[in-house]
């Protein structure tokens, strides 16, 4: 499956269309729950991707 459609996928689950419900343990996925309410994403030149721009480090 290619990246932008597993995104779309994705996103569309977590919007509840297309017949999606995704279901967490939320007990057990803490830590996963916050990552994803905590990751942006950014449109590069291949589709969606992740926004790493925080994570480098200062250029001195």
């Amino acid at each position: 499956m290619k990246h932008m459609e597993k995104w779309l996928l994705i996103s569309q689950g977590f919007k509840g269309q297309s017949g999606l419900f995704p279901m967490l343990n939320r007990e057990n996925n803490e830590a996963l729950i916050l990552a994803m309410e905590q990751t942006g994403a950014r449109n590069g030149q291949e589709g969606f991707k992740r926004d790493k721009s925080g994570e480098k480090p200062a250029e001195t």
